[in-house]
């Protein structure tokens, strides 16, 4: 062996050693830095991801910070740390509030451990904001007193919505638009008639882009049923109703059997009321039966 290759043996070996120190907990000098950084970026909201350092290293900590143009031209390349970033455990971080405009943005991340600390490790590009990914929001609808109704999830403050519709038939295929304004999810569309299929869907935009579309959701609308309630109302007049008529029926039965079987007979007029007593006062009838009683005792 050569003098020259026995002093690339002993650099060889002195490497090893080095890295040995820097990648176990053992070591006394910094702590590896995050590795496979990267940030996904969907509807304005930017989560920032990165590999963990092995469980062997204990409780590592992180921290991540940016920098936009403002600091990198006119602070001197201050940079700012991200809210609820700073000496964190997990090994993610929302960064959706601290990326407000549409600049180019530096974004590193390190590791922590006691005192020690790694290498900034940065994402490896320049992110600007309206780059991210736009993502169609889910839709339903609903007929509610024959009115048609269309409800879209939230996907951002950022956001207007395009909303197509339109009425399946026979006919030709008439599609409608609507425009909702920011913050607003639901809205009546149309009035519906009964038995028909009505369907949409929406297109989400911002920033001067716009989303794919999405889902198209229909709905058949049925004709309106008549509710419990009123139902109930109807019932209720029903039943007092045939009430009313069964007790009729029994009346005018009662009333025919009765003269069926106790037919009205005029009396002899024998054995009726003298019309003399019919006219006579009470008095008269007194002062007779008084001396009807005198005779009798005679």
């Amino acid at each position: 062996m050569s003098i020259f290759q026995g002093h690339l043996l002993i650099v060889a070996a002195m490497m090893a050693c080095l890295t040995f120190s820097l990648s176990t907990p053992t070591g006394k000098s910094m702590i590896p830095a995050p590795q496979n950084i990267s940030l996904t970026s969907i509807n304005f909201k930017h989560i920032l991801t990165w590999n963990p350092l092995p469980v062997e290293w204990g409780n590592v900590t992180y921290t991540v910070r940016i920098q936009g143009e403002y600091e990198r031209y006119h602070k001197k390349h201050d940079w700012i740390e991200a809210e609820n970033c700073h000496y964190i455990s997990v090994p993610f971080c929302n960064l959706s509030k601290d990326i407000p405009t549409n600049v180019l943005y530096e974004i590193q991340v390190r590791a922590e451990l006691e005192n020690r600390t790694s290498d900034w490790a940065p994402l490896g590009y320049l992110f600007r904001k309206n780059s991210t990914l736009f993502i169609p929001p889910n839709i339903a609808l609903l007929d509610v007193g024959h009115k048609l109704i269309i409800e879209i999830e939230n996907i951002g403050s950022s956001f207007e919505y395009y909303a197509f519709y339109w009425k399946r038939s026979n006919k030709e295929l008439d599609v409608k638009t609507m425009k909702l304004n920011k913050h607003t999810t639901s809205v009546v569309l149309t009035e519906t008639d009964p038995n028909n299929e009505y369907c949409a869907y929406v297109v989400a935009y911002a920033v001067g882009r716009n989303s794919s579309s999405s889902n198209t959701a229909c709905i058949f609308v049925e004709a309106q049923k008549l509710s419990k309630f009123i139902i109930g109302i109807i019932s209720l007049f029903v039943a007092i109703a045939g009430l009313v008529v069964v007790s009729i029926l029994v009346w005018k039965i009662f009333y025919l059997l009765r003269f069926s079987y106790f037919p009205k007979v005029d009396i002899p007029e024998a054995l009726g009321i003298p019309l003399f007593w019919k006219h006579a006062s009470t008095e008269t009838i007194k002062t007779l039966l008084n001396k009807t009683a005198e005779t009798n005792k005679i």
